[in-house]
């Protein structure tokens, strides 16, 4: 895939929410988009080993990724030759990651920063059963749910939203359905994946 354009519709090239300028992602012949919400973006560590070791072991091959729910929603749309949005809530250290990512996959990244860092999984491959090591992850800053609010305010009616995966720590017990009411009153198709509280 060709890295994903900061798209734009007909119009001006970016908005003015109240955290500044922002591309405005660009809508086909039917003018629905695709939007997935990972709100707990972590970064995964995959080693794979030859043989199990008391203490210490040499990787064959590792992989780093910037990944989340749903991220992979949109890398298998990708691979369905389908374009969406990708609203990712992260660190700042992590933000050039997860945009590199995403625009190698032809999505159209809105990257939220509302975590003081992202969380990192581990997978160790060995023979027998994987080993998986995983973080919760650190409270959300203050101030993080209004921000995902902004990210959000171009979803229309017609759109698709998939919320995917778990919710950061710290963020309001009710932030889901009260974003999942605020985007069904504007005629958005919602579909929530999620685990966890909130």
């Amino acid at each position: 895939h060709q890295p994903a354009p900061e798209l734009t519709r007909p119009g001006p090239a970016v908005r003015s929410g109240r955290n500044g300028p922002r591309p405005v992602p660009a809508r086909g012949g039917d003018c629905n988009l695709i939007w997935t919400l990972t709100l707990n973006a972590v970064l995964d560590h995959v080693y794979s080993v030859p043989e199990a070791a008391s203490d210490a072991a040499m990787a064959e091959r590792s992989e780093h990724l910037a990944a989340g729910k749903g991220i992979n929603v949109s890398r298998a749309l990708s691979a369905l030759g389908r374009r969406s949005v990708a609203v990712v809530l992260c660190s700042a250290d992590t933000a050039d990651a997860y945009r590199t990512e995403l625009g190698s996959l032809g999505v159209v990244p809105r990257l939220v920063i509302g975590l003081p860092q992202t969380r990192r999984h581990v997978t160790i491959l060995r023979p027998g059963t994987p080993l998986h090591i995983r973080e919760r992850g650190l409270a959300a800053q203050p101030g993080t749910p209004v921000r995902l609010e902004i990210a959000l305010e171009d979803i229309a009616s017609g759109d698709d939203v998939a919320f995917c995966g778990s919710a950061a720590p710290g963020l309001p017990p009710d932030i889901l359905p009260r974003m999942v009411r605020t985007l069904t009153a504007r005629g958005a198709r919602v579909w929530v994946d999620m685990s966890g509280e909130p």
